[in-house]
């Protein structure tokens, strides 16, 4: 038979006022009451717990995002803790090469033995010949373009040697000069003594002139710089400059005492004659044969103003006469004029240059 909802709920409500019934009589029965049998209540049997079933997890409404738990963090492992390697000692220092011995010029005043220094003025051919032939061409000699000759007059208070040049082109010419070098004397490999001048030379004098005049010729010394010159038919004194030059600084003294070229056109060079004379180092560009002048003389002292003259003496005046008038007293002398003085004398004329 079909119950209904309400006939079910009926006989669950009888069901449950039998059992709450049966519970209150239970609990009136008095244990320590003198009356009535004593009942020990029994524990009930424990109810089994009954798990409910696991949730559904209810399916996504469609569009809505899939949110998944991200893996959990892995800690990176702890690194190995690996002892470094022990330090490695230093490669001993090495010693350093002993340096190289100072070397020095012949004429430095710290080489052994120290040189004795020629004094100035220094005449050129005193020790240096004019030997140097050079020049442009593949010999570097000159290439037969520099011919030699004597002097057929000197030049002022003339000292050391004179000498004649001539240059002649070749058919290609080229540069061509002559060196005052130091003379041969057998000394080492050189052949050549080293020479030292003594410090402060200031110049390198010397006279020249040409055979016809305006011959273009070049000069120089050791470490100067260069002198051109055109040259005229009268000798000439030039001076080429030393100031600043270290003509000691070669390593065997100095070597070109004295230096002449001529640098021809490449087209239309001709035939130049020309002359040197007296080539002397000097401090002060005075040397031998290049004298100072005297110093003028003193003018002479003016003479001294004369005396003026004394006013003559006035005359006595006359003894009146008888019965005459007195003369009359003499009129008193005119003074003097003084005198002139004396016209100073005329300072002397400049003694002329020294001579050797």
């Amino acid at each position: 038979m079909k119950l209904t909802r309400n006939a079910r709920n009926a006989l669950k409500l009888s069901a449950l006022g039998v059992y709450v019934a049966s519970v209150i009589a239970a609990c009136s029965s008095d244990p320590s009451a003198g009356g009535g049998n004593h009942v020990t209540p029994t524990a009930g049997a424990a109810g089994a717990a009954t798990a409910g079933a696991a949730p559904v997890a209810g399916a996504p409404a469609a569009g809505a995002p899939t949110v998944t738990a991200g893996a959990p963090a892995t800690g990176g492992s702890g690194g190995d803790a690996t002892a470094g390697a022990p330090p490695t000692a230093g490669a001993a220092p090495t010693a350093g090469s002993a340096g190289a011995a100072q070397t020095f010029a012949f004429c430095d005043s710290g080489a052994t033995p120290v040189q004795t220094r020629a004094p100035l003025p220094f005449t050129m051919t005193t020790a240096f010949f004019s030997s140097g032939y050079e020049g442009g061409d593949a010999a570097m000699s000159g290439g037969g373009q520099i011919a030699s000759g004597a002097c057929t007059d000197r030049g002022p208070g003339a000292i050391g040697g004179c000498s004649k040049w001539t240059f002649t082109p070749a058919a290609t010419p080229t540069w061509a000069g002559v060196a005052w070098i130091k003379g041969y004397t057998g000394f080492g490999s050189a052949g050549h003594a080293p020479v030292c001048f003594e410090d402060g030379a200031t110049f390198v004098n010397f006279y020249a002139k040409g055979a016809v005049g305006g011959e273009k010729v070049t000069f120089s010394a050791e470490g100067t710089g260069n002198l051109d010159v055109t040259l005229s038919t009268t000798w000439t004194l030039y001076q080429i400059p030393v100031v600043g030059t270290s003509y000691n600084a070669p390593v065997d003294g100095v070597d070109t005492g004295f230096f002449w070229k001529i640098a021809p056109p490449v087209t239309g060079a001709t035939v130049e004659t020309f002359y040197v004379d007296s080539v002397q180092w000097v401090k002060t560009g005075v040397g031998v044969g290049v004298g100072t002048g005297g110093t003028g003389g003193t003018g002479g002292t003016g003479g001294t103003a004369g005396t003026a003259g004394t006013g003559g003496t006035g005359g006595h005046a006359g003894t009146a006469g008888t019965g005459g008038t007195a003369g009359t007293a003499g009129t008193a002398g005119t003074a003097g004029t003084a005198g002139t003085a004396g016209t100073a004398g005329t300072a002397g004329t400049g003694g002329h240059a020294g001579g050797n």
